[in-house]
């Protein structure tokens, strides 16, 4: 919808039920289900697509404010209970009670971090906890005796990388990226890796845990058939970030 002319109590109808509750949530049901994408780009954020729709509502039928608007916040309520529902997480506030202004702020980035940007957000939470945790998982693995220990050439030459400790860390990849997909890690500690941190404390704020969000739908692409697609994204973004001069890995 791009435009509107609205002159009767039919056509705001007929335009508002044109964003029913079927048609909406069959859209986020199926964007669910089509969230990994290990080599596509993101998909669009559906609730910026919602609010042109409202926007252009509102601005053609100012005397439908009010019920476009109520219309508005519903909408955004009932993607946000999809979405937390699907990952089995719990809202802490009384959604119908809150400012509809922040519930669209919510539904928006809810649907950014769980949907639209899953797959990127699960691949910068893998590469930057690899990064972050690079001395201890380094000096764990000095302590092992069957990892993999390259020479001191080609690819794994020390001019090449930022830190001499990722020479360990690349020849070792796929064995640390499977354990981190075991690790007993919290929602709030992704929300901090997907959001700014004033963005992450509010979020850490309202949601919470009832289940194991990480454990069912982050460390799981690790260990099922989506292992070698996730792994091989997860390993081009360490190299690009590790790398002094993106020199690609060769083992």
């Amino acid at each position: 919808m791009n435009s509107y002319n609205i002159d009767t109590d039919a056509g705001i109808g007929a335009i508002l039920s044109n964003l029913d509750s079927d048609y909406i949530m069959a859209v986020i049901d199926d964007s669910l289900e089509k969230k990994f994408r290990p080599f596509d780009e993101p998909m669009p954020n559906m609730v910026d697509v919602l609010e042109r729709n409202f926007i252009a509502i509102l601005n053609n039928a100012p005397d439908y404010r009010e019920k476009v608007l109520d219309v508005r916040k519903q909408t955004y309520i009932e993607i946000i209970t999809r979405i937390v529902d699907y990952y089995n997480l719990n809202v802490t506030i009384d959604l119908i009670a809150e400012d509809e202004e922040n519930i669209h702020t919510i539904a928006k980035m809810l649907y950014d971090a769980f949907i639209a940007r899953f797959t990127d957000n699960m691949i910068n939470f893998f590469t930057s906890y690899i990064i972050d945790n690079a001395d201890s998982i380094y000096n764990y693995l000095k302590s092992m005796d069957n990892i993999n220990r390259p020479r001191d050439n080609g690819a794994y030459a020390k001019n090449n990388f930022l830190d001499d400790k990722f020479i360990l860390i690349h020849a070792n990849a796929n064995m640390i990226i499977y354990n981190i997909a075991g690790y007993d890690i919290g929602l709030n500690t992704l929300l901090n890796y997907f959001f700014n941190q004033q963005v992450a404390e509010y979020m850490n704020s309202i949601l919470e845990d009832k289940g194991d969000i990480y454990k069912y739908h982050y460390g799981f692409y690790i260990k099922s058939n989506y292992g070698p697609e996730v792994i091989t994204r997860i390993k081009l973004e360490l190299q690009s970030r590790t790398f002094q001069n993106n020199i690609p890995v060769t083992q």
